[in-house]
């Protein structure tokens, strides 16, 4: 191997304007066969049949047109030495629970009180809304 590339060394040294000629003649030709497939590039991995792709299919039929539906819960927190069953924590929590009702992406809105989602001294509870 090293007497090999001891003459290929050699002929280069000696051949230095053909081996430079030939080298941007390579890469003229690759970039011609390169600029021929078209510049148009994807970003689309696809290997069928694998465990990835049948996740991927999944949810694509679960999440149709895009939107992706779920459900968020809001933790309320009543201030010191009160609950949220006092007349002035359920109008903020109605007022919050209608400004978040008004969202055209919103489906439903469950308050804490209907489904019972109180802690047991009424200091803590959550609601949940379906998007």
């Amino acid at each position: 191997m090293a007497k090999w590339l001891f003459k290929l060394g050699s002929w280069t040294g000696s051949n230095s304007k053909k081996v430079i000629t030939a080298f941007i003649l390579l890469m003229a030709l690759l970039g011609a066969l390169i600029l021929s497939m078209g510049t148009a590039l994807s970003e689309d991995v696809s290997i069928p049949g694998t465990e990835s792709e049948k996740a991927m299919t999944i949810l694509q039929e679960q999440f149709t047109g895009g939107e992706q539906k779920g459900q968020v819960n809001i933790v309320f927190k009543a201030p010191a030495n009160e609950t949220l069953d006092s007349g002035k924590n359920k109008a903020v929590i109605s007022d919050l629970l209608a400004k978040i009702q008004g969202d055209q992406a919103i489906i439903s809105v469950a308050t804490p009180y209907e489904l019972g989602n109180i802690n047991l001294d009424r200091h803590i509870g959550y609601f949940c809304r379906y998007v």
